[in-house]
């Protein structure tokens, strides 16, 4: 760390940071194109810490002002210049501060650039641009160093720069909305060890890195190394969350169709004190498909009932979907290690969906699928309490009795309880993986509707839901141009199906509803100011 004291401190480091600002100037030239700043002209100190995006120091009217956090004097410098150098050219604040701590960290080596990358997630974590639209910016750029290294940074600085040159308008908000999209687009090849390793934790997914080591022939060591390299690096995703129809709480879907209006159908299910994540329709006559969390009472599901009455008096068309069944099929089996791309034989799989069809063959191929279920277990407020917690990602012992001043018996006692009943369920998750498209369907017929559902078990990733009527509605992740193959199989099948294009997932930021559980009577409380709040903001 810099000592922040004497006079010749100042006059020493002034010259270092002259030196390195000197040295970071060259490397923006060559490596950005962008023009070298002046330095600062003064070094001074504050000993208070930063918790923002400009920790360890900035410069303030000509003054670098350095503060009280433990990071090399290189980063702050190299941000400084490039922050210097990108208000020149008028970017947006929240890019600017992005870019140039992504390029302190680029020009850090080492455990000085890891440590840069976590102080920078500690003082900044979650940015909040909109009511429902986040993003984690040090987790995001460090993806991007872990993906593509040095070129990733190169590629996005000039991408924006070339924005404001063509007299494109860079918001912070649009400038998000272009990097969470970017985001999901960021891929790396995985070999077929990472893909048998991924494959076991799915099927299994408490299985011990001694278990997993044994299964695949590799060393315990190899396994606990690779398997917290993707998991640090953010492309493997290990999460424990509570099932919601084992506690009472039904998963429902909304259509909300297009209008001549203005309103953007956003703004309708905002203030929802149900709603879970929508995403965006890009083709056809609808608009957005909405995913709401409804607890399992007449005045929760009355008020859904209402909105929707609401929604059709504003001239769109409105559907709703009621999950009873729900599987997450996942399959590699299309995956081509050798050119680390998915190679899907859309014409052989749309054959293959019409022979399923007209075989009546959906019976005898294995699927996900299970029956959302309620649990039978009394539930006490404790109990909530800790579903909570694992809801926020707390899942051991001892991070739960910190939080809840509890005993280290009663908590490990209940955690187990809940596990064993299938109240707390892990999924591990491989993300980055060049599933760049989405696509939705609808299907209103029974057949037809089994005989798709069992075609798309080999797909590389679905959501498969079945109403209680027996409607189908699927989302599936796909490669760059599976969406047409996925389109024309369908279509071979039946012109009476609905599909479309989605957008990415936005998710709203939310806690477990434990206030509303009703541990006399097991079951929810009706959030009815909540209720009335969402419909006052959507009149």
């Amino acid at each position: 760390m810099i000592p922040h004291t004497g006079c010749l401190f100042h006059l020493t480091n002034l010259g270092t940071m002259r030196v390195i600002w000197e040295g970071v100037g060259e490397e923006l030239k060559e490596r950005f194109g962008l023009e070298p700043a002046r330095p600062p002209e003064e070094i001074r100190s504050n000993k208070e810490e930063r918790k923002n995006a400009w920790f360890g120091g900035r410069i303030s009217k000509g003054v670098l002002v350095l503060d009280g956090h433990d990071v090399p004097l290189d980063g702050v410098v190299a941000r400084s210049h490039m922050a210097t150098v990108l208000r020149r050219k008028r970017l947006c604040s929240q890019c600017i501060e992005d870019l140039s701590n992504a390029y302190a960290a680029q020009y850090l080596e080492g455990e000085q650039q890891s440590d840069w990358f976590g102080i920078w997630n500690k003082c900044v974590g979650r940015r909040d641009t909109e009511k429902i639209r986040n993003y984690y910016p040090a987790e995001m750029f460090r993806l991007l160093q872990y993906l593509q290294g040095d070129r990733g940074l190169e590629d996005m600085t000039r991408q924006f720069l070339k924005w404001k040159q063509s007299g494109l308008r860079l918001t912070d908000e649009n400038y998000v909305t272009h990097i969470s999209e970017d985001f999901r687009r960021w891929s790396r090849k995985f070999d077929a060890t990472e893909i048998q390793m991924v494959e076991h934790l799915m099927e299994e997914p408490s299985i011990t890195m001694r278990e997993l080591a044994e299964h695949i022939g590799v060393s315990y060591k190899w396994v606990s190394r690779k398997k917290n390299e993707l998991l640090d690096n953010y492309v493997l995703y290990r999460q424990d969350f509570v099932p919601y129809s084992k506690v009472g709480i039904h998963f429902v879907f909304l259509l909300i169709g297009k209008d001549e209006g203005t309103t953007d159908p956003v703004d309708y299910i905002v203030d929802c004190p149900f709603f879970l994540s929508y995403r965006r329709i890009l083709s056809g006559e609808w608009n957005l498909l909405v995913l709401l969390t409804v607890p399992e009472n007449q005045k929760s599901m009355r008020a859904v009932d209402e909105f929707m009455k609401i929604i059709r008096r504003s001239g769109r068309r409105v559907q709703l979907f009621d999950t009873a069944v729900a599987g997450y099929p996942r399959c590699y089996d299309f995956y081509s290690i050798k050119q680390g791309r998915w190679e899907i034989p859309w014409d052989i799989l749309k054959h293959e969906l019409v022979r399923i069809h007209s075989d009546g063959l959906a019976d005898i191929i294995p699927r996900t699928e299970k029956p959302m279920k309620r649990t039978d277990l009394t539930l006490d407020q404790l109990d909530m309490e800790i579903l909570a917690q694992v809801f926020k990602g707390n899942t051991s012992v001892r991070t739960i009795r910190k939080e809840l001043h509890i005993g280290q018996n009663r908590a490990q006692e209940r955690l187990k309880r809940l596990k064993e009943n299938g109240l707390i369920e892990r999924r591990w998750s491989l993300r980055h993986i060049g599933l760049n498209e989405c696509v939705y369907l609808i299907c209103h017929h029974l057949d037809l509707s089994q005989s798709i559902a069992s075609w798309v078990q080999r797909l590389p990733y679905c959501q498969v839901q079945f109403t209680t009527d027996g409607k189908l509605i699927l989302a599936a992740d796909l490669p760059e141009a599976g969406a047409y193959g996925f389109a024309r199989s369908i279509n071979l099948l039946s012109n009476e199906v609905m599909t479309g294009i989605l957008g990415h997932s936005i998710t709203a930021n939310i806690e477990f509803p434990k206030s509303l559980w009703d541990e006399e009577a097991q079951g929810w409380l009706c959030p009815e100011e909540s209720i009335r709040k969402w419909f006052m903001s959507v009149q």
